[in-house]
């Protein structure tokens, strides 16, 4: 960014015009009308009548029809200034010395159909003009090149208004920058407004522009409807279009139902940073999209509401706010990747709510990434629903520091709302750092992905329903049934507590990973309070490149009474690990050599092999990454130690990361994996498919658990 001139020592950011037109009078001093159509020089008398150049108190008339240029050899003051009658004017400085000059009018600027373009087009000499009272365009045309800055410096109870007249909407557009860099700016003090009484109105900023009002309002009042604002891009030097704002409205509702949509548009690159937001019924605003240098889209904002409008977020662009309330049946989303593969992101600082009493709310997060401290969804009145949903490589995640409630606040059901949080694939994510609580008007659907949890409340006649997916939690308070899902403790090893019964059916699967000898800790382990029932699957892996000795026992699970049997191991019997590595006796319920109330795995044998030793010398090491590298793409079979019976790809890679250190000639826990820099500074070139490539560890984490 350049170092602003001491004039303007603020980063200003706009992008409207004045709300009232305001007419010369003769208590603001006498009328100094242009009468040159050909344009010419602001200091020639023969220009102006009364046939001198204008003092400082007079109003400024410029009315002459036709397209030209009014040049300033210096700098000036007037009293208002009011362009009408299908003027087409260029202003801009020129002349020798100093190549700034500086317009200023004690009162107010006025544009009635026609229109105003500030800045020399040939980018020479720049020009800023100051207004003491604010700006109105109506039914025109306002444009600033090249440097140009225009600046309302008033107190902040003068308005800017970008109106319409009949069909014909104003038009604003501020973009491009000066021969020495600096960017066109329009600043203001007080709020301007896009779309007013008139009609609608658009602003665009475009090019490294910027414009700043206190605050801004899109599409104020109904006759405003279709009112727009467009960020769009960069400057060639790579500085973003940018528009800054306190309060930030868009759109208009009365209270008898009368509708005005606005819309609001950041994209490749652009930003917008404001305070307070209110985006009315049926209004939209979409961040979207990547500059040339990969710099996304972006939007910083305070408290954020949007009542029945939408919010779409998408192929990389970033938001950033405060609370957010989504209500009055509002739709967001959080959708898509950036071309360098980034996601779309939503930080929330504060509460993330879904529905109030104007109505339900909806948030739908599709390969982006939503965080939030608290999450509640489904308060008010309505049916709110957080959708969670990804693809392969590309995870959608819902992350909350704190708290969830579905179906309800943060301390009690809601009687005229119903919630739901719904993990729709297996690519989706859900990561809570605090309890999930479930109400009785609330619903948490697991169609696939993983539902990650410190705890979950499910005493309160709330429906937890399943198709697939995986659920980590370290306590679950309710009785747990497991009819078709994967219950996985640990992150990736830990223990769970169940203050209840569990009930799991044919098609569930308890899924124990062993990486150490400590009891819930470094080995998975599962402890019901009430009576455990079990079918399905038992699957046990080793991880964190642990070999068990054989003379180990593991207490995977402790329940009051124990029944059922697993369809793929019976009690005494020896079932294989899922990485091939060995095999462990398993004793559980009627029949088992060790307390019937829970299983435990003891005498594990190793099978003698070690997947993903690719190159077959008895450890799994950088060489190994080496040999599968070389063969990606192979049929079957072409590597030694590999169990997979598919093409050489995704799966021998995550082999090999889970089995990185061991070694047959010393069974011991292995070393860590090194980091892809590691990697890359051994003279290996990582690949993004199957790897992820982003620079984001937590995040790239929780993506290789829901993958």
């Amino acid at each position: 960014m350049n170092t602003w001139r001491p004039l303007h020592s603020v980063i200003l950011l706009l992008g409207a015009t004045l709300v009232s037109v305001w007419l010369p009078s003769a208590t603001h001093g006498q009328n100094s009308s242009w009468v040159q159509p050909l344009g010419g020089l602001y200091e020639d008398p023969g220009n102006w009548v009364p046939g001198t150049e204008p003092p400082i108190t007079n109003n400024l008339i410029i009315g002459v029809a036709g397209a030209y240029n009014i040049g300033l050899a210096s700098s000036h003051t007037a009293n208002d200034l009011t362009i009408a009658n299908n003027v087409d004017l260029t202003l801009t400085s020129v002349g020798g010395g100093d190549p700034q000059y500086l317009f200023s009018l004690a009162g107010a600027a006025s544009i009635s159909s026609s229109s105003l373009t500030l800045g020399d087009l040939s980018q020479g000499s720049l020009l800023d003009v100051d207004i003491e009272r604010g700006f109105t365009a109506t039914a025109s045309d306002l444009t600033l090149l090249n440097g140009a800055q225009l600046t309302t410096s008033s107190s902040g109870s003068f308005q800017s208004v970008l109106d319409a007249a009949g069909a014909t909407r104003s038009q604003a557009f501020v973009g491009g920058t000066s021969s020495l860099g600096e960017p066109s700016r329009w600043q203001m003090a007080g709020s301007l407004r896009v779309g007013d009484s008139g009609g609608a109105a658009t602003l665009t900023i475009a090019d490294g522009g910027q414009v700043l009002p206190d605050s801004l309002h899109v599409a104020a009042v109904v006759a405003a409807d279709g009112s727009l604002v467009d960020i769009q891009g960069a400057a060639a030097g790579g500085e973003p279009s940018t528009l800054s704002t306190g309060t930030f409205n868009v759109g208009f509702l009365t209270a008898g139902g009368e509708l005005a949509k606005g819309t609001v548009n950041i994209v490749d690159g652009a930003t917008m940073s404001s305070g307070s937001v209110q985006v009315r019924k049926d209004s939209r605003i979409t961040i979207k999209g990547e500059d040339s240098s990969g710099n996304p889209a972006s939007w910083q904002a305070g408290q954020f509401s949007l009542n029945g409008g939408f919010l779409d977020i998408l192929q990389g662009g970033q938001v950033s706010t405060d609370s957010v309330n989504l209500d009055r049946l509002a739709i967001a989303k959080v959708e898509g990747t950036s071309t360098r593969r980034e996601p779309s992101t939503w930080d929330i600082a504060g509460n993330l709510r879904l529905g109030s009493v104007a109505g339900f709310g909806s948030l739908l997060v599709d390969q982006g990434e939503v965080t939030a401290d608290t999450v509640q969804i489904g308060v008010g009145i309505g049916s709110s629903l957080l959708s969670v949903e990804g693809q392969a490589g590309s995870v959608g995640l819902l992350q909350a520091t704190g708290h969830v409630s579905v179906g309800g606040s943060l301390n009690e059901a809601e009687a005229e709302a119903s919630g739901e949080l719904r993990l729709n694939n297996d690519h989706a994510l859900v990561d809570i750092g605090g309890t999930l609580t479930i109400w009785g008007p609330g619903t948490v659907t697991l169609n696939g992905g993983t539902l990650r949890a410190i705890a979950v409340d499910h005493t309160h006649g709330g429906t937890l329903q399943t198709s697939g997916g995986r659920l980590s939690v370290d306590s679950f308070a309710g009785n747990l049934v497991n009819n078709s899902f994967t219950l996985a403790p640990g992150d990736p090893t830990g223990g769970t507590l169940i203050d209840g019964n569990y009930t799991q059916q044919s098609g569930g699967e308890l899924a124990i990973d062993i990486g150490g000898t400590s009891f819930g800790g470094t080995y998975d382990s599962v402890n019901v309070t009430g009576d455990a029932i079990v079918d399905g699957l038992l699957n046990i892996t080793l991880v964190n490149g642990f070999t068990p000795d054989a003379s180990t026992k593991f207490i995977v699970m402790v329940a009051d009474s124990f029944s059922g049997l697993f369809d793929n191991i019976t009690t005494g019997q020896r079932l294989d690990t899922l990485d091939g590595r060995g095999s462990f006796v398993v004793n559980y319920g009627i029949g088992s050599a060790e307390l019937e109330n829970r299983i435990v795995l003891t005498d594990y044998l190793s099978s003698g092999v070690l997947p993903g030793d690719y190159n077959g010398d008895d450890v799994v090491d950088i060489a190994d990454y080496t040999v599968w590298r070389n063969n990606l793409g192979a049929p079957a079979g072409t590597l030694a130690n590999d169990l997979h019976s598919s093409v050489i790809g995704t799966a021998q890679y995550e082999t090999w990361k889970l089995n990185f250190g061991v070694s047959l000639a010393s069974p011991v826990q292995a070393a860590t994996v090194p980091e892809p820099s590691s990697i890359v500074v051994l003279g290996l070139v990582l690949l993004c498919s199957p790897l992820s490539c982003r620079a984001k560890p937590a995040v790239s984490f929780r993506r290789r658990l829901a993958d």
